[in-house]
């Protein structure tokens, strides 16, 4: 069944976000990523650190440097479908960790400035329910289900972004399949963790790419598209005229 978990990448880390999001992505499979802007940046790691259960004061000093830094974070929400859970510490300092986040953010800690941790990341599941919270995020929900049909891919339509309802051979993630690849890294890095949240970096588009195999029919509201661009993007490609889709329209 596993449990979520999450990754909070500080401001002075942000400048590395691809290269940690290809080290979570490595051991995780990434739900969603946002990017937000925390406001007062004391009160919000006050706010962080308080689900946890180790002492506060030692908190105070471990996060100090936290209060100097910029506003910025950004979550990633991710399955950890095989958790390795211990307890760790004494006395007051004993709690319960899961030895795979711990592996990964010390992978990420080669990112750190001087002693400065970049990333903070959740030790138990109730701290991932508390983060979501207190970030105002929205808990991954079942999806409603439709019923699979054919469709051919030249009716199918995307909605990109600034733009509208175009054509699969005109999105942005048709030309980066056909080796056009800047339009697309533009439109990931103008609009990640806001407005597009799916995990769509580049790097992950290559993933894709290199292991795609159509097993999960392309989610449809009609012939818009509201869950798989790329593959339709990939399957478009190769020549592929028509697919099985899944309509939540019928």
């Amino acid at each position: 069944m596993g449990r979520l978990d999450y990754f909070l990448i500080w401001s002075h880390g942000l400048k590395h976000k691809y290269e940690i999001f290809s080290i979570i992505r490595e051991q995780f499979p990434i739900l969603s990523i946002y990017k937000r802007d925390v406001g007062n940046i004391s009160k919000f790691v006050r706010g962080l650190y308080a689900c946890d259960t180790v002492p506060f004061r030692h908190l105070e000093l471990k996060t100090k440097y936290l209060l100097k830094l910029k506003p910025d974070i950004a979550f990633v929400l991710v399955k950890n479908e095989h958790p390795d859970e211990q307890i760790v510490g004494m006395g007051a300092f004993k709690h319960k960790q899961c030895m795979k986040i711990n592996e990964v953010k010390a992978e990420i800690r080669k990112f750190n400035y001087k002693d400065e941790h970049v990333v903070h990341a959740s030790d138990y599941e109730s701290q991932t329910d508390y983060a979501l919270k207190l970030l105002k995020i929205a808990k991954p929900q079942g999806k409603k289900r439709g019923v699979l049909r054919g469709a051919e891919i030249d009716n199918l339509r995307a909605n990109i972004l600034d733009v509208g309802s175009v054509k699969i051979q005109d999105t942005p993630h048709y030309g980066y399949v056909n080796g056009v690849t800047v339009p697309y890294c533009e439109y990931y890095e103008k609009n990640w963790g806001r407005r597009l949240t799916d995990d769509h970096a580049p790097e992950a588009f290559d993933r894709l790419l290199k292991s795609f195999e159509y097993k999960i029919p392309v989610r449809v509201n009609g012939n818009d598209i509201i869950d798989g661009v790329h593959r339709v993007a990939i399957l478009k490609s190769k020549g592929i005229e028509n697919v099985q889709v899944e309509d939540i329209s019928i």
